[in-house]
């Protein structure tokens, strides 16, 4: 499908030629992008040369054709909303003072997964192992299993272990 942009103001030109030298690589790229296809390049053309997906030069030549260059400002996008509060940290921070085999896990020592899991079902939110260790390393918490170490009375163990 080929796609152009429409005639470039004198105004749109000259902001579009500060993007060009900007630090900001999105308004760069897009400035790219505008300009070629305004000196008549194809969009795979372009596309090959900024290092996107021509659907995305599509795009934004049809933004900027339909909203000129404010179309072309980079925009926050939040996401979703975030599950973090005081009061879920706190509650965190109060199951880790307890055994796992408290909570019928039989482990000696937790695991993220296991944290997540028992966290979900004490309480109404429910969180992935990913955003337990989010917050534990907000809060700069960090904990280790402590490892299982063997000992031998036995004078000839290291030697028979090749140690």
């Amino acid at each position: 499908m080929a796609v152009y942009t429409r005639k470039l103001r004198k105004r749109e030109r000259m902001i579009l030629k500060q993007w060009l030298s900007s630090s900001d690589l999105q308004h760069f790229k897009r400035a790219q992008i505008i300009l070629m296809s305004a000196a008549g390049k194809k969009t795979s053309e372009i596309a090959q040369w900024v290092n996107l997906h021509s659907d995305t030069v599509c795009r934004l030549i049809q933004v900027f054709n339909r909203y000129g260059i404010g179309g072309l400002e980079p925009r926050s996008r939040p996401g979703s909303p975030s599950k973090s509060n005081a009061q879920a940290q706190k509650k965190l921070l109060q199951l880790l003072k307890h055994s796992p085999e408290e909570f019928s896990v039989m482990k000696a020592c937790w695991t993220l997964q296991d944290i997540a899991d028992v966290f979900s079902s004490q309480n109404t939110l429910q969180v992935s192992y990913e955003w337990v260790r989010q917050q534990l390393d907000q809060v700069r918490y960090s904990f280790k299993c402590s490892k299982l170490r063997t000992f031998s009375q036995d004078p000839e163990y290291y030697e028979k272990k090749g140690l």
